[in-house]
């Protein structure tokens, strides 16, 4: 299974990847691994469509980021897809045209996002014989 890095995830769903940053650091997120400092995190498929529907209620809806990590978290849990809030309001999320299109913006990720290696570049050895 493929782990798609935080450039290449914030090109594929459209945001900043201050935001995308801030987002991960804040909330824990299925499919988001993050071992330590000074080690970028790595995204499966399933949490960049997480992340992308996470992006769409915020900016769609005006929902805070808080709240929408909650629902969306809540609706993908959902084998149908839709969550019924308590006054009655019902939201639903078409999870295979979200991963459709997730999927053809990673394909275009990966062709115009480098892969950029993180830290300091590997000294040249000297050469040896002397």
């Amino acid at each position: 299974m493929p782990a798609y890095d935080i450039a290449t995830t914030a090109f594929a769903i459209g945001a900043p990847r201050k935001w995308l940053d801030n987002l991960t650091s804040h909330h824990d997120l299925p499919g988001v691994q993050s071992s330590k400092r000074g080690v970028s995190r790595e995204f499966s498929f399933e949490a960049v469509v997480l992340v992308s529907f996470i992006r769409a209620l915020t900016n769609d809806l005006c929902i805070p980021v808080w709240r929408a990590v909650e629902l969306a978290i809540a609706i993908s849990g959902d084998p149908a897809g839709t969550l019924t809030l308590p006054d009655g309001i019902a939201v639903s999320i078409d999870s295979a045209a979200l991963a459709r299109q997730v999927q053809q913006h990673l394909l275009e990720a990966a062709e115009s996002v480098p892969r950029i290696r993180r830290g300091r570049p590997p000294r040249a050895t000297p050469p040896t014989g002397f």
